[in-house]
């Protein structure tokens, strides 16, 4: 009798590790909650299963979980909807992810809430030898532009330098200019202007590629903070449902710290590259980004 009844226990156990190991079984699922299927505008079901980062079933929470084993990640949705990623067709990744490190001035209507934010930031970040930031409106100031008086309240113990919320005009503090080497005399006459009062005095404010005459100083962020920068924008693209991008533009350089986001596993996002060309682009500038493109991706079209 002993010999039957051990056949019958590793039939059994034989058994239960197959049925708990399905190599069909999906990596994740997600039950309880309303998935938008996309086939019309009333089309939902409870749950969804995805397997390789592909979605391979849809249906009821107990059809879902039938497909799945003890190795599936099973995530419960509480009733949350689930639906497509959103995808930005034009995005300055590394830029926008960048000015996330800086100081936000999104939001500010007066000259006091755009001191009062650089202000913070510099407490909050003592050993910033620059401090830069955008976003703040032309509105909140009389003339349209800011200049010294109206920001007069901002320290000059650190430079400042920061952009309207389009990107086509910044203002430096006294500390940047002086840094800069730009004074009343300095010259400029490519696109765009150094901004002064009708006195003829600086007002500190810079339009259009005027501003590279103080941009230019500021350090480039290191490669550690690039990466950081990176990953605190898919943080804040996730929270916003935000599942791929397309970069408006784009160097060599940029395309190696996704490709290194990538390798490591952090890429949160699709990230579709673009590379800035002109007539001063040489052949072999060419060559570089095409072999770049062609490195990554081919197995995540």
């Amino acid at each position: 009798m002993r010999g039957p009844i051990l056949k019958t226990i590793l039939i059994t156990v034989t058994a239960l590790i197959i049925s708990c190991t399905n190599k069909n079984a999906p990596d994740l699922v997600l039950v309880n909650g309303k998935v938008w299927t996309g086939e019309s505008d009333s089309t939902f079901v409870e749950a969804i299963a995805i397997k390789e980062n592909k979605i391979v079933a849809v249906g009821s929470t107990d059809e879902i979980l039938e497909l799945s084993d003890s190795k599936t990640n099973r995530i419960d949705l509480n009733g949350k909807l689930v639906t497509a990623g959103f995808n930005d067709a034009h995005i300055h990744f590394l830029g926008g992810s960048l000015g996330l490190t800086e100081v936000d001035l999104l939001g500010t209507t007066s000259t006091a809430e755009v001191a009062q934010r650089v202000n913070q930031f510099i407490e909050k970040n003592p050993g910033k030898e620059w401090i830069t930031g955008r976003g703040w409106q032309y509105t909140s100031f009389e003339n349209g532009l800011p200049d010294s008086k109206a920001l007069s309240a901002i320290t000059n113990e650190v430079a400042v330098f920061v952009k309207a919320y389009d990107g086509h005009s910044g203002w430096a503090n006294k500390k940047a200019l002086q840094l800069a080497g730009v004074d009343g005399n300095t010259k400029y006459a490519g696109f765009g202007e150094i901004v002064k009062d009708k006195k003829g005095e600086l007002t500190g404010t810079f339009r259009e590629s005027a501003m590279g005459l103080v941009s230019k100083h500021i350090p480039e962020p290191t490669r550690s903070e690039k990466l950081d920068a990176l990953r605190k924008g898919m943080t804040l693209a996730a929270s916003l449902g935000i599942t791929s991008v397309q970069n408006a533009n784009g160097t060599a350089e940029e395309i190696t710290l996704f490709k290194k986001l990538l390798n490591e596993n952090e890429l949160t996002l699709r990230y579709a590259a673009a590379f800035s060309v002109d007539e001063n682009t040489s052949d072999e500038e060419v060559a570089l980004f095409t072999h770049l493109k062609d490195s990554v991706g081919v197995n995540n079209p």
